[in-house]
């Protein structure tokens, strides 16, 4: 079950090759819902768009880097200049090149950074006998 909403939260996404859902699957913690796995999926696509972006960035500002911070390249004068230049930059990569792939580090990291919805289950455990019982 947990593999098939995976499979559904992910649908649109491009993972890469060595990504095995059924893998991702048994990463997760027991007390999961729906809703956790949406948002680890969620969690992994913005952590692969956040590595795409400055792979990006990287690419566009070559040797002209001011800074950098977890390898991503920070130009702390950009002017309007600069901004159009990235923008047309980007306009003309493909979408091949602009195409963010979700990693199996990606999806690790979504799981680091889970706080399930849902810890303690005795209260809809007893919910459930409670109307199990009354049929």
């Amino acid at each position: 079950m947990r593999t098939q909403i995976l499979k559904a939260q992910t649908r649109k996404f491009i993972l890469e090759e060595s990504v095995d859902l059924r893998r991702v699957a048994a990463l997760l913690p027991d007390k999961v819902t729906g809703a956790d796995i949406g948002a680890v999926c969620s969690t992994a696509y913005s952590k692969a768009l956040e590595r795409k972006l400055c792979q990006l960035k990287n690419q566009f500002h070559g040797d002209k880097r001011t800074s950098r911070s977890n390898g991503c390249v920070h130009n702390h004068y950009a002017n309007d200049d600069d901004i159009w230049d990235m923008r047309n930059y980007m306009e003309n990569l493909s979408s091949k090149d602009i195409a963010v792939q979700v990693s199996i580090e990606d999806f690790k990291f979504a799981l680091s950074v889970l706080k399930p919805s849902v810890v303690d289950l005795t209260h809809y455990e007893r919910l459930e006998k409670q109307f199990d019982s009354s049929q």
